[in-house]
């Protein structure tokens, strides 16, 4: 099928647009009931017109349990082997928040698996600006301070039962856009003739796409008073790899963005043993995420609602 757009005029343009989606809906609606029309497929292999079956939902109940983003993957096939089609969706599965202590095995040994839902800091302060984004799920730090967990220890376990630990989070550095500052809502003028603000953080439902200007970061990660690790964050990025924050978005009759496709980077960091000793005793694992004025890029803390991972501020035990 082709289109000629003559006269070559917007409303000529907007006429032509609607009779090009005008036909496609047509085709579509036509190839789905032509399907209907067709007989099942015995042999799908040597039949060459016929209607498959939608796929069986039980298929699907016998998935592993977990909690994180899934993608799905589907291709078509012919009878040898060569891939005519190709596509892909994503989702986010779980049943509820995830738990905050689960035990795991891996490689044969134990794990005890503590998480903190990132929207229950205990504790931060900010040099510039603090606040939180997707109803809490994100919570942001801009220019230098910290944020705090705390993540009560398992009743029972002494800490020579523990052979290691390490400290797993979503995080990533925090740009203060114009809409983040208390003016951000106010143009003044037309930049289009030399006024006001050509500000692409400005309007309330943006937030800047990934792209070569970078905003660094750094951050050091303590566990009950010990270090544990400092780590560059190289940006605060936004696409469509933000898969968790773009989901998460509220379904509403006039929807406004909040922060869409923003994600970080997995910080692992190794928790020394001298720590470990102190939170068996007190009871608490305590992890303070700082950021020094050396480097005040601010701070941003992604959850299981929020980012690219879906997790949130975890620390995994592995038992002897």
């Amino acid at each position: 099928m082709s289109v000629v757009i003559d006269p070559p005029s917007p409303m000529g343009r907007r006429l032509a647009v609607t009779a090009i989606l005008a036909c496609m809906v047509a085709l579509a609606t036509v190839a789905v009931a032509s399907a209907q029309d067709l007989p099942p497929c015995e042999d799908p292999a040597t039949a060459s017109e016929c209607r498959l079956p939608p796929w069986p939902e039980e298929a699907l109940r016998d998935a592993p349990s977990l909690f994180g983003d899934v993608t799905g993957t589907v291709w078509l096939e012919d009878a040898t082997g060569r891939v005519l089609q190709r596509n892909f969706t994503t989702f986010v599965v779980g049943d509820g928040e995830p738990a905050a202590d689960e035990s795991a095995t891996a490689d044969g040994r134990g794990l005890r698996v503590l998480r903190v839902p990132a929207s229950k800091p205990s504790a931060g302060e900010w040099t510039v600006r603090r606040w939180d984004a997707m109803d809490g799920r994100k919570q942001n730090g801009a220019g230098s301070g910290y944020f705090e967990y705390r993540i009560a220890w398992p009743k029972g376990l002494g800490a020579e039962a523990v052979a290691g630990a390490s400290f797993l989070a979503e995080l990533g550095a925090k740009e203060l856009f114009g809409k983040d500052r208390p003016q951000g809502a106010a143009v003044e003028g037309d930049f289009m003739r030399g006024k006001g603000t050509h500000d692409p953080g400005l309007n309330s439902n943006a937030y800047p796409m990934t792209d070569t200007q970078l905003h660094p970061s750094a951050v050091r990660v303590r566990v009950n008073g010990q270090p544990a690790g400092a780590f560059d964050l190289p940006d605060d990025p936004a696409d469509h790899r933000g898969l968790v924050s773009w989901l998460s978005q509220k379904r509403e009759a006039k929807p406004r963005l909040s922060e869409a496709g923003s994600y970080g980077y997995v910080v692992r960091a190794t928790v020394p043993a001298p720590a470990l000793a102190e939170a068996a005793q007190a009871g608490e694992l305590v992890v303070r995420l700082e950021v020094d004025a050396a480097l005040p890029g601010g701070l941003a803390v992604y959850g299981a609602g929020s980012g690219r991972y879906a997790i949130d501020p975890t620390v995994v035990l592995t038992l002897r």
